[in-house]
């Protein structure tokens, strides 16, 4: 397990450990502390050992969709669904956009014991190791969420369970999955990141920067970044922009925060590059086809993927650390916020999504947009998202005119539930 991750191979090792006897690890600690490096390193370690690893890596944009998690961690048990139950078969056909199931209402519960069901036969004792990894676990889209907290509080410890999540300081919030709760409470290891040393953050440095800094600046610039390797890659970053190196006792370049840092980086990009990356943050379902339908060349990506803020994989353009996300979407104006809403409303494919960005970009009465997005709001809890339905549902009410369908005034909305109000037929 040597060398996995820079830095961490104690951490690793013991994590491994856990996993290998058969407990639950949650890996947690403040952002860009380096839990994906972590993470990604006790996958490989599970490849590596013959396990059947599934995972997904939620975003704060994906939260808002339903089942999408899920989705991508059932993804390679797909084959195995026929041999569900039908009702269980139908969910999850639903949930995997799989088949002539994608039309019916998808119920939470069946997915629920649909997901346990698939999981319990991959964990078939004749079978490899099973590994369920979710890495940022708090951006789970809730229904996801929901459906693998009913399968994991049901499998543990059968299946290895892999969990990370920003934590400030670490150890104080519950664990997702309620991996902290009940039996598993018992089997889980919760592995609090700390700072590098300056000499694991001297190789990190030199990776990413291709730069071998000078002691003396590279012991002020630990010092400055508390230990935190991505504030520590991006204030070297910001020190290799200055005209030359800071003199001992000079001061570094000032910065508030990681996102400030961030935001001056993307500030000396191009400007087609930086409305690329726009986009991608406000997007829910950033492609390189998408881009190119709002009228952003896939080369206008090239400098954000050369100075490492995002990475083109195939068709899907995704930020190569949540961070950098936020930054960009902060440090949009809220006048260029809507109208980039707008352009990726006018150009969605997916109707969901097309209402979704609607519901950011038209601020007054709009009676065909309260429609598009009363539709999306109507689909989205026939497919199990309640909350999401709830906020598509509060923006067509406020965006229908006064007194009309779905105004002040005219109907009531369906709970987001799904159960009608009483009195309500």
């Amino acid at each position: 397990m040597n060398g996995a991750a820079v830095g961490r191979d104690t951490v690793v090792d013991r994590a491994w450990r856990a996993l290998d006897e058969g407990r639950s690890v949650l890996v947690e600690g403040p952002a860009g502390i380096g839990k994906t490096v972590v993470h990604r390193a006790l996958l490989a370690a599970a490849g590596r050992a013959g396990w059947l690893v599934l995972s997904c890596a939620p975003t704060e944009t994906e939260a808002a969709l339903p089942f999408a998690a899920l989705a991508d961690l059932l993804a390679p048990l797909a084959a195995r669904v026929p041999e569900l139950p039908a009702p269980q078969r139908a969910a999850l056909g639903g949930v995997l956009l799989a088949g002539d199931e994608v039309a019916q209402p998808v119920d939470e519960r069946t997915v629920g014991a649909a997901t346990r069901s698939l999981l319990d036969a991959a964990a078939d004792p004749a079978a490899p190791r099973l590994l369920l990894a979710v890495d940022d676990a708090p951006w789970l889209d809730p229904p996801s969420e929901r459906a693998l907290r009913f399968a994991v509080r049901r499998l543990v410890p059968r299946v290895a369970v892999l969990v990370t999540a920003r934590a400030e300081p670490a150890g104080t919030d519950p664990a997702p999955l309620g991996l902290d709760r009940d039996a598993a409470g018992a089997r889980l290891d919760r592995v609090a990141l700390g700072p590098l040393g300056v000499g694991a953050l001297h190789h990190v440095l030199r990776t990413e920067t291709g730069t071998a800094l000078p002691r003396p600046l590279l012991v002020r610039i630990a010092e400055e970044a508390g230990g935190n390797p991505l504030l520590a890659i991006e204030l070297a970053r910001a020190v290799l922009r200055m005209p030359q190196l800071p003199a001992p006792g000079a001061d570094l370049p000032a910065a508030p925060s990681l996102r400030q840092l961030v935001a001056e980086r993307v500030a000396a990009l191009p400007p087609d590059t930086r409305h690329a990356i726009r986009l991608v943050a406000l997007s829910g379902l950033p492609t390189v086809a998408g881009l190119a339908r709002a009228g952003v060349p896939a080369a206008a990506l090239d400098p954000a993927e050369e100075a490492g803020l995002v990475a083109v994989r195939g068709e899907e353009v995704v930020f190569t650390h949540p961070v950098y996300a936020a930054a960009v979407r902060d440090d949009v104006p809220t006048g260029v916020r809507r109208r980039l809403h707008r352009l990726l409303a006018d150009t969605a494919t997916d109707p969901d999504e097309r209402a979704r960005q609607l519901a950011r970009c038209v601020a007054g009465p709009d009676p065909a947009a309260a429609a598009e997005i009363a539709a999306a709001a109507a689909r989205q809890r026939s497919r199990g998202a309640p909350e999401t339905a709830a906020g598509l549902y509060d923006s067509a009410t406020r965006l229908a005119p006064p007194g009309g369908p779905g105004g002040r005034g005219g109907g009531a909305r369906p709970r987001a539930g799904g159960a009608p109000a009483r009195g309500e037929k």
